[in-house]
Protein backbone atom coordinates (compact mmCIF):
# COMPACT_ATOMS: atom_id res chain seq x y z
CA UNK A 1 0.00 0.00 0.00
CA UNK A 2 1.41 3.44 -0.94
CA UNK A 3 2.61 5.42 2.33
CA UNK A 4 1.75 8.76 0.34
CA UNK A 5 -1.32 9.70 -1.02
CA UNK A 6 -0.20 13.08 -1.40
CA UNK A 7 1.93 13.71 -4.07
CA UNK A 8 2.05 17.59 -4.79
CA UNK A 9 1.52 20.40 -3.27
CA UNK A 10 0.87 23.80 -4.11
CA UNK A 11 3.15 27.20 -3.12
CA UNK A 12 0.38 27.94 -0.37
CA UNK A 13 1.34 25.24 1.28
CA UNK A 14 -2.53 23.79 -0.01
CA UNK A 15 -2.08 19.54 -0.63
CA UNK A 16 -2.79 18.65 -4.38
CA UNK A 17 -4.07 15.35 -5.03
CA UNK A 18 -3.04 14.16 -8.61
CA UNK A 19 -3.39 10.70 -10.52
CA UNK A 20 -4.27 8.20 -8.76
CA UNK A 21 -3.94 9.86 -5.44
CA UNK A 22 -6.96 11.59 -6.48
CA UNK A 23 -8.79 8.83 -7.52
CA UNK A 24 -8.56 6.89 -4.38
CA UNK A 25 -9.23 9.97 -2.33
CA UNK A 26 -12.57 10.82 -4.41
CA UNK A 27 -13.25 6.74 -4.06
CA UNK A 28 -12.42 6.67 -0.10
CA UNK A 29 -14.81 10.05 0.15
CA UNK A 30 -17.86 8.11 -1.66
CA UNK A 31 -17.63 9.64 -5.18
CA UNK A 32 -18.13 7.77 -8.08
CA UNK A 33 -15.81 5.66 -9.38
CA UNK A 34 -15.49 4.91 -13.23
CA UNK A 35 -17.78 2.59 -14.60
CA UNK A 36 -21.82 2.97 -14.06
CA UNK A 37 -24.46 1.96 -11.37
CA UNK A 38 -27.10 -0.02 -13.18
CA UNK A 39 -30.09 2.07 -13.44
CA UNK A 40 -32.53 -0.78 -14.92
CA UNK A 41 -33.03 -4.23 -13.93
CA UNK A 42 -32.81 -6.92 -16.15
CA UNK A 43 -35.79 -7.10 -18.20
CA UNK A 44 -35.83 -11.53 -17.15
CA UNK A 45 -36.50 -11.14 -13.37
CA UNK A 46 -39.93 -10.18 -11.97
CA UNK A 47 -40.62 -7.12 -10.59
CA UNK A 48 -41.12 -8.70 -6.99
CA UNK A 49 -37.79 -10.67 -7.57
CA UNK A 50 -36.33 -7.09 -8.28
CA UNK A 51 -37.81 -5.89 -4.83
CA UNK A 52 -36.56 -8.28 -3.26
CA UNK A 53 -33.03 -8.23 -4.71
CA UNK A 54 -33.02 -5.07 -3.84
CA UNK A 55 -34.84 -4.71 -0.50
CA UNK A 56 -31.43 -7.55 0.25
CA UNK A 57 -28.95 -5.06 -0.65
CA UNK A 58 -30.40 -2.36 1.34
CA UNK A 59 -30.50 -4.42 4.26
CA UNK A 60 -26.85 -5.81 3.73
CA UNK A 61 -25.28 -2.29 3.01
CA UNK A 62 -27.15 -0.87 6.04
CA UNK A 63 -25.62 -3.88 8.13
CA UNK A 64 -21.79 -3.33 7.20
CA UNK A 65 -22.33 0.74 7.66
CA UNK A 66 -23.46 -0.67 11.15
CA UNK A 67 -19.92 -2.80 11.10
CA UNK A 68 -17.71 0.09 10.46
CA UNK A 69 -17.73 -0.45 6.55
CA UNK A 70 -18.08 2.42 4.61
CA UNK A 71 -20.09 2.28 0.95
CA UNK A 72 -18.70 3.29 -1.90
CA UNK A 73 -20.77 2.23 -4.98
CA UNK A 74 -24.07 0.04 -5.15
CA UNK A 75 -24.68 -1.89 -8.41
CA UNK A 76 -21.27 -1.39 -10.32
CA UNK A 77 -21.63 -2.87 -13.90
CA UNK A 78 -19.47 -3.62 -16.66
CA UNK A 79 -20.89 -5.48 -20.17
CA UNK A 80 -19.64 -9.42 -18.44
CA UNK A 81 -21.52 -8.92 -15.02
CA UNK A 82 -22.47 -6.89 -11.46
CA UNK A 83 -21.21 -5.95 -8.38
CA UNK A 84 -23.65 -5.51 -5.52
CA UNK A 85 -21.88 -3.37 -3.24
CA UNK A 86 -17.99 -2.03 -3.08
CA UNK A 87 -17.75 -0.99 0.63
CA UNK A 88 -14.60 -0.30 2.12
CA UNK A 89 -13.40 -1.82 5.39
CA UNK A 90 -10.26 0.32 7.08
CA UNK A 91 -7.71 0.52 3.56
CA UNK A 92 -9.56 -3.35 2.14
CA UNK A 93 -11.67 -2.67 -1.05
CA UNK A 94 -14.81 -5.15 -0.49
CA UNK A 95 -16.45 -6.53 -3.08
CA UNK A 96 -19.63 -7.75 -1.78
CA UNK A 97 -22.16 -10.49 -3.73
CA UNK A 98 -25.84 -9.90 -1.69
CA UNK A 99 -27.93 -13.40 -2.00
CA UNK A 100 -31.50 -12.12 -0.88
CA UNK A 101 -34.18 -15.21 -0.58
CA UNK A 102 -37.48 -15.61 1.48
CA UNK A 103 -37.06 -18.95 2.39
CA UNK A 104 -34.43 -21.36 1.81
CA UNK A 105 -36.48 -24.37 1.70
CA UNK A 106 -34.73 -25.19 -1.62
CA UNK A 107 -31.45 -23.95 -0.90
CA UNK A 108 -29.41 -21.61 0.26
CA UNK A 109 -28.08 -17.72 -0.34
CA UNK A 110 -24.81 -18.63 -0.33
CA UNK A 111 -24.72 -21.67 -2.20
CA UNK A 112 -25.57 -20.17 -5.31
CA UNK A 113 -22.43 -18.03 -5.53
CA UNK A 114 -20.59 -20.72 -7.55
CA UNK A 115 -17.71 -21.06 -9.52
CA UNK A 116 -18.93 -19.31 -12.53
CA UNK A 117 -20.47 -16.67 -10.26
CA UNK A 118 -17.61 -16.04 -8.98
CA UNK A 119 -15.38 -16.16 -11.92
CA UNK A 120 -17.62 -13.53 -13.11
CA UNK A 121 -17.67 -11.12 -10.02
CA UNK A 122 -13.47 -11.08 -10.03
CA UNK A 123 -13.68 -10.23 -13.70
CA UNK A 124 -15.79 -6.76 -12.55
CA UNK A 125 -13.65 -6.21 -9.43
CA UNK A 126 -10.55 -6.75 -11.94
CA UNK A 127 -12.03 -4.25 -14.09
CA UNK A 128 -13.43 -1.87 -10.97
CA UNK A 129 -9.47 -1.95 -9.88
CA UNK A 130 -7.42 -1.49 -13.19
CA UNK A 131 -10.14 1.53 -14.17
CA UNK A 132 -9.20 3.27 -11.04
CA UNK A 133 -6.00 2.52 -10.61
CA UNK A 134 -6.29 0.94 -7.35
CA UNK A 135 -3.67 -2.13 -7.99
CA UNK A 136 -1.86 -1.53 -4.37
CA UNK A 137 -4.66 -1.49 -2.29
CA UNK A 138 -5.90 -5.02 -0.83
CA UNK A 139 -9.11 -6.57 -1.87
CA UNK A 140 -11.74 -9.40 -1.19
CA UNK A 141 -14.97 -10.87 -1.77
CA UNK A 142 -17.66 -10.94 0.67
CA UNK A 143 -20.90 -13.00 0.65
CA UNK A 144 -24.15 -11.76 2.32
CA UNK A 145 -26.94 -14.22 2.55
CA UNK A 146 -30.04 -12.22 3.62
CA UNK A 147 -33.17 -14.58 4.42
CA UNK A 148 -36.28 -11.88 4.83
CA UNK A 149 -39.16 -13.37 7.06
CA UNK A 150 -42.92 -13.02 6.82
CA UNK A 151 -42.86 -10.94 10.10
CA UNK A 152 -40.23 -8.41 8.97
CA UNK A 153 -37.77 -9.86 10.74
CA UNK A 154 -34.19 -10.79 8.57
CA UNK A 155 -31.83 -13.07 9.11
CA UNK A 156 -28.12 -11.67 7.73
CA UNK A 157 -25.40 -14.14 7.59
CA UNK A 158 -22.32 -12.53 6.49
CA UNK A 159 -18.56 -14.24 4.62
CA UNK A 160 -15.79 -12.47 4.80
CA UNK A 161 -13.59 -13.64 2.39
CA UNK A 162 -15.73 -16.16 1.28
CA UNK A 163 -13.88 -16.71 -2.71
CA UNK A 164 -10.23 -16.17 -3.99
CA UNK A 165 -9.64 -14.55 -6.54
CA UNK A 166 -10.79 -16.10 -10.07
CA UNK A 167 -8.38 -15.08 -12.80
CA UNK A 168 -9.29 -17.89 -15.15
Amino acid sequence: MPDNHNNGSSSSGTTILTGWARTIANIFAGRAATGKAAQQPKAKNSSARIKLGQNGEKLACKYLKKQGYKHLLSNYQIERGEIDLIMRQNQTIVFVEVKTRQSEDFVSGEAVVNYHKQKHISLVARHFIHTNNLHDYPCRFDVIAVVTADQGKSVIRHYQNAFPYQLQ
